[in-house]
């Protein structure tokens, strides 16, 4: 409410019909604030709908004591209070204010963060970044995300207010957290950036003999590839083309590296190694063919 009054000059208990005067000096727009370039008249409510006997303010006083009173640069505190001032019979005000009871905190980070279903995640608190790798083929448009920050502080996405586990957003490219502090002069940018882990498939999906093929059998628990050409077919040169998983290349021999389609020789055995993209995983496939 203290930037209401600052802002609109309006007391807080300007609402009420009955305390709508006397106005006090300087906060004088006790009948309308201003919304853009217009004047919005309010609707004043009455103490008896909201269940209230009375306004503090309006009741006869001889002592007032707030934490909104600075001296010499000192706020007044409940602690500063001289029980033995007061006398039988004083009518005493005490205003006291959460947000002086203690001094905000100007830490604005990210004490922990995370994406559901994410592979792993490091912070680097230096550059305020932090990097999630997220399974292979995660589509990054949608995340949830949970973290927990600073005490006190609160985080915004493009002037989006987050929510730990509840707010989704898009990580197609690094999204900026603003973190601001518990004093809320304190401001941090945090950038997240998201990829996905290098697939770990080593798989034949398809494979053929260009014009000769008439049935091919792929069984990838064995690893196994039964082809059935027409009689035509010259075992030594079998014109091939097949497909694996992304990202993963093949092998024959030591040295050999495969492209998608090309000659092979079938009069002997053949075997053909895949390695996944991620460079650790790999399976040997065995391919036969039969005429």
């Amino acid at each position: 409410m203290g930037l209401i009054i600052k802002v609109y000059h309006y007391i807080n208990y300007y609402f009420f019909e009955e305390c709508t005067f006397p106005v006090v000096t300087n906060f004088n727009n006790n009948v309308t604030v201003p919304v853009g370039s217009k004047n919005i008249t309010l609707i004043k409510g009455k103490l008896n709908d909201f269940g209230l006997k009375y306004e503090a303010y309006f009741l006869n006083n001889n002592k007032y004591f707030s934490d909104a009173k600075l001296t010499d640069g000192v706020r007044w505190n409940i602690g500063m209070l001289d029980l033995n001032q007061l006398q039988a019979g004083d009518r005493v005000i005490i205003l006291l204010h959460p947000v002086h009871w203690h001094k905000g905190s100007e830490h604005a980070d990210f004490e922990s963060f995370s994406i559901t279903g994410q592979k792993s995640c490091s912070v680097d608190t230096l550059k305020s970044a932090i990097s999630v790798v997220m399974p292979y083929g995660t589509d990054w448009g949608s995340l949830l995300a949970a973290f927990t920050l600073s005490p006190g502080a609160y985080a915004k996405v493009e002037g989006k207010f987050q929510v730990s586990k509840n707010t989704l957003n898009n990580f197609n490219s690094p999204l900026i957290y603003k973190i601001y502090a518990e004093n809320r002069t304190i401001q941090k940018e945090w950038t997240i950036n998201v990829r996905n882990a290098k697939n770990t498939a080593c798989d034949v999906l398809s494979f053929a003999v260009t014009g000769l093929t008439k049935s091919v059998n792929i069984n990838t628990s064995a690893k196994s590839i039964l082809i059935h050409v027409d009689e035509s077919a010259d075992l030594k040169h079998i014109p091939v083309q097949f497909e694996i998983s992304p990202g993963a290349t093949a092998w024959t021999g030591k040295n050999a590296v495969l492209k998608n389609s090309g000659i092979m020789d079938f009069s002997r055995k053949v075997e053909i190694r895949i390695q996944a993209e991620d460079g650790i995983s790999s399976d040997i496939w065995k391919v036969t063919i039969q005429k």
